[in-house]
């Protein structure tokens, strides 16, 4: 999935019928400097446990981090593609500081 964001590609209508059947969500949001994200480990924030979306890939600058490990420190401009419950969705993006930007099913 982090293939089609990353290249800027319409998901495959196999994934796309699979995320349309699952009762997760897809977000993609960017730490904001100053956020309670900024600075901080995945493992500090204990995203997965506090929001329920899990942090697929992390992109800094041209880089990509994909499958990011705890120890992973965000950091201000950091581009994050994750999934998990909608519910989730909101307070991962109060720890970054900034609206989702919708990924295209």
């Amino acid at each position: 999935m982090t293939w089609y964001v990353e290249h800027g590609e319409p998901l495959h209508p196999v994934v796309q019928m699979a995320l349309e059947e699952t009762e997760e969500t897809s977000v993609e949001t960017v730490v904001q400097p100053g956020s309670t994200a900024d600075g901080k480990s995945l493992k500090e924030l204990q995203v997965e446990t506090e929001t329920g979306m899990f942090v697929l890939a992390i992109q800094r600058g041209p880089r990509w981090v994909y499958r990011p490990r705890g120890t992973s420190v965000l950091r201000g401009g950091d581009r994050l593609i994750s999934i998990g419950p909608e519910e989730g969705e909101e307070e991962l993006i109060a720890l970054c500081g900034e609206q989702p930007v919708p990924i295209e099913t």
